[in-house]
C-alpha cells in the first residue's frame, strides 16, 4: 500500500512541526510536468456536507474533461470521477472548518496521472491523519484494513477518522496513494495536506 518516509511508532506524538510522508508522493521534478493540467480552488460553503450533490458535479466535471485523454474513456471518466470525489470527501474530513479553501489539480504524465487534492487543517486534524497514516502502515492488505474500519464504523469505534474512502480506493482499484503534510504556521497551528492518487494511463 505504501511507505513511510520514517518509521514512527505513533506520530500523532511527533513535533507538529514536523513533515509527514507516506506511500509514494510525487513532487514534479524541474523539466516535468510542475503545472496542472486541470485545477480547481473552491471556498467550502457551510452547507457543503447537507448538499453534498455538489461535490458529485464538480467530480463529474473534471473527470469528463480529463477522460478524454484515455482510450476507454468512459470507463476512465467514472473511475476518476470516484477517486475525485473521495479526494474532496477527505479534504473536507481533514479541514480545520467548512470555509476552507481546497485545491484539486490534475496532471498528465507519460505513464500515469496524478490527482491531487490540497487543503490546510489544524492541529487536532493533522493528528487524527497522523493516526490515520499509522493505521495504513500497520497492514499491506487493504482490503482487510476497510473491513476492520467498516465494523468499528458500524459500532461507533473510531469512525470519526475511519478514511472509509481513502481505504475503498486502495481496495478497489490497487492505485498508489501519497500523502504529506507539513507545517504553514507554527503560531496559527495550521498544516497542508496534500493527498495524492496515481492512475496508470496504461493497463
Amino acid at each position: 500500500m505504501g511507505y513511510l518516509s520514517k518509521t514512527f511508532n505513533n506520530m500523532a506524538n511527533l513535533d507538529t512541526r514536523s513533515e509527514i510522508m507516506y506511500g509514494l508522493y510525487k513532487t514534479p521534478k524541474f523539466g516535468d510536468r510542475d503545472y496542472p493540467e486541470l485545477s480547481m480552488d473552491f471556498v467550502l460553503p457551510l452547507d457543503f456536507m447537507v448538499k453534498w450533490e455538489r461535490c458529485s458535479l464538480t467530480s463529474d466535471y473534471l473527470a469528463q474533461y480529463q477522460s478524454y485523454s484515455f482510450y476507454l474513456s468512459r470507463k476512465v471518466e467514472i473511475l476518476l470521477s470516484t477517486i475525485i470525489n473521495e479526494l474532496i470527501e477527505n479534504a473536507v474530513k481533514f479541514s480545520s472548518d467548512q470555509n476552507k479553501l481546497i485545491t484539486i489539480s490534475i496532471r498528465h504524465f507519460k505513464d500515469y496521472v496524478q490527482i491531487e487534492s490540497v487543503n490546510v487543517t489544524d492541529d487536532h486534524n493533522r493528528n487524527r491523519l497522523a493516526d490515520f497514516i499509522t493505521l495504513l502502515h500497520s497492514t499491506t492488505d487493504a482490503e482487510a484494513l476497510f473491513l476492520s474500519q467498516l465494523e468499528k464504523s458500524f459500532l461507533g469505534d473510531g469512525s470519526d477518522s475511519s478514511g472509509l474512502g481513502i481505504l475503498s480506493i486502495l481496495k478497489g482499484y490497487k492505485l498508489d496513494l501519497g500523502i504529506k503534510v507539513s507545517s504553514v504556521s507554527e503560531s496559527l497551528h495550521t498544516h497542508r495536506v496534500y493527498f495524492q492518487v496515481l492512475v496508470p494511463t496504461k493497463s
